[in-house]
């Protein structure tokens, strides 16, 4: 893997920007909570013209990676933004998440037919949210046989019954996924000093959702947009060696990647 020329680009009110000609700061934290992650994105001296072109509910892309190798981060719609002064420098700061306007605004009110299914109904909800589905294996299926009438906030609908299916639900670049809590997503990346592993991983206590926090560890290594929520990776250092899976993280503009594996 090669890790140097780094090169980030952002896609933003129609217009795509790269790190070689503009500065650009980012947090992406990632992980398997039902609230949408929150990234946070800083570019420096846009025109006038440009600032007027991000509005809440712009969609944004972030990429990241070393000279040809280059992949998403995060993509979702705007959620606040703001212009501020800083010295001689112009920062215009914008917060995202996938599907963030809807998560935060859709209400509803429906009625589903007798004997209607949990898979069914989270499936028409997800789709009130314009994204699509990465996966959709809850681990209980329930099968409502008089039906079933929901009403009020469609996230606080979707978590109701994400919970009833004892499922973990999660959006992650606009997909949503409910999966069990242990299923993840194969990756085959090999992650080791050779491929950007920094220091050793350190033994720590992971939470996830609404179970008991476990026994995991807490590893950082050069950013890689290869790992993500949910990502299975094979993790090679002097402390431990074996298969484990990202609960949650964070990719840093000071080009780090950190997470919380199992």
């Amino acid at each position: 893997m090669k890790l140097w020329n780094r090169q980030a680009r952002l896609i933003i009110g129609g217009k795509m920007y790269s790190s070689d000609d503009i500065d650009i700061e980012f947090n992406v934290p990632f992980s398997t909570e039902k609230e949408p992650d929150m990234a946070e994105i800083s570019i420096f001296n846009l025109s006038p013209e440009s600032i007027s072109s991000i509005q809440k509910g712009t969609k944004v892309v972030l990429m990241a990676g070393y000279a040809n190798d280059i992949g998403m981060l995060c993509c979702g719609q705007v959620g606040k933004f703001s212009t501020t002064i800083e010295n001689v420098d112009k920062k215009t700061t914008v917060k995202l998440a996938s599907a963030i306007i809807p998560w935060q605004q859709e209400k509803i009110h429906k009625t589903y037919a007798e004997n209607t299914t949990s898979k069914e109904i989270l499936t028409d909800l997800v789709s009130i949210f314009g994204v699509s589905i990465g996966e959709m294996t809850p681990v209980k299926n329930v099968t409502y046989a008089k039906g079933r009438t929901v009403s009020g906030r469609v996230q606080d609908v979707i978590k109701s019954i994400t919970r009833e299916t004892e499922s973990k639900f999660y959006i992650d670049k606009d997909r949503v996924y409910v999966r069990p809590y242990d299923k993840g997503t194969q990756t085959g990346f090999l992650l080791s000093g050779e491929t950007g592993l920094l220091a050793s991983p350190e033994k720590m206590e992971v939470s996830e959702g609404d179970r008991k926090s476990r026994q995991g560890w807490k590893v950082k290594c050069l950013l890689n947009h290869n790992i993500s929520v949910d990502s299975i990776i094979v993790l090679k250092s002097k402390t431990i060696s074996g298969t484990f899976r990202v609960v949650k993280g964070v990719h840093t503009g000071e080009w780090v990647t950190e997470m919380e594996v199992v």
